[in-house]
């Protein structure tokens, strides 16, 4: 299970279906995790929204 509770870092997808960790401050980190939970594709590039967990897991 692959949790991303860092509330300041989003999950970006792009259409090859490979997730990258990108901060806000945009630097982007290498994140070779295969997981399709957003199978669509709106640019070359997809932005799900933020993940947010709850702090009692």
């Amino acid at each position: 299970i692959f949790i991303f509770y860092l509330k300041r870092w989003h999950i970006t997808k792009n259409c090859n279906g490979e997730l990258q960790s990108v901060s806000k401050e945009d630097h982007p980190i290498d994140c070779p995790i295969e997981i399709n939970v957003y199978p669509f594709c709106s640019s070359n590039t997809c932005q799900p929204p933020m993940i947010d967990y709850v702090e009692d897991l």
